[in-house]
């Protein structure tokens, strides 16, 4: 994918860390574009010290200009992914460590239209 078709991704996603970063005055680490799992996450927000609040993971996604979405239902399909992209390359795994639950965001970006999935996990591994 050439630079030109991630455009909206990159901006949605300097859009939202610029927006999380300031909570790091309040104890939290901003992670972006961080290796984690088995791959790079785009976002990861945790509290240095505060292990029982939930960590965040946010992967941004996109489509090429050849590709079309029909209906709502493929931009939040396409959410969707983003949140099984995170399970299946690990990109909580950084937060194992430092927070008990996490939760996982999947951002689907086309043109001006947004369609946000998440889902909760633990991280104990008691559980």
């Amino acid at each position: 994918m050439d630079d030109t078709a991630k455009m909206p991704q990159l901006w949605y996603h300097a859009f939202i860390l610029s927006m999380i970063y300031p909570s790091r005055d309040s104890g939290y680490a901003v992670e972006s574009n961080i290796e984690a799992g088995y791959g790079r996450a785009d976002i990861i927000l945790f509290h240095k010290s505060e292990k029982q609040k939930h960590g965040i993971v946010l992967e941004f996604k996109t489509i090429t200009a050849s590709n079309s979405i029909a209906d709502d239902d493929d931009l939040i399909e396409l959410a969707s992914k983003a949140v099984r992209q995170i399970e299946g390359k690990d990109s909580f795994a950084r937060l194992k460590d430092k927070s008990q639950r996490a939760y996982l965001f999947g951002v689907a970006v086309v043109k001006k239209f947004v369609a946000v999935e998440c889902k909760e996990v633990s991280l104990s591994s008691s559980t």
